[in-house]
């Protein structure tokens, strides 16, 4: 008989405690580490409609190897103190009117990690104005009712 009344004291404990949907749950979310650099994107006009983009990348710690690409250009260098900047160079068309994104690969073998950033080269264009259409086709500036 005490078998059972322990059995049974334990089942009323068990429904007894809150469900696990009651409970607090921690936190999951992480995000995902990025590569520990600091990245800057800055453009200056230079002659014969041509601009010069520079992409500066300042490791927040020392870093085994660091790669930088922007457009087109790529560039190794080895090891990098945190701290120290390393510059990337490239000349895009002036009437380009795309973005740019320059990027910063750190680390070597299987512990490799990316930053990105990105900037408009040109300004953007100017949106046209709103014209509404009648249903016979005619345009009007304005709606009255």
């Amino acid at each position: 008989m005490r078998p059972a009344l322990l059995s049974t004291a334990l089942v009323l404990a068990a429904m007894a405690a809150p469900a696990s949907a009651d409970r607090p749950r921690p936190s999951r979310r992480h995000e995902k580490p990025g590569a520990p650099v600091a990245l800057t994107l800055t453009s200056q006009p230079a002659a014969a409609g041509v601009r010069v983009v520079v992409l500066d990348a300042v490791p927040t710690r020392d870093v085994p190897a660091i790669e930088l690409r922007l457009g087109n250009e790529t560039v190794r260098f080895g090891a990098t103190r945190a701290g120290e900047h390393r510059t990337l160079e490239a000349r895009v068309p002036a009437d380009a009117a795309s973005d740019v994104i320059g990027a910063a690969k750190v680390g070597t073998g299987s512990s490799v990690r990316t930053r990105a950033i990105s900037m408009r080269v040109a300004p953007a264009s100017a949106d046209k104005p709103h014209v509404l259409y009648t249903v016979k086709g005619r345009a009007v500036a304005e709606v009255r009712e």
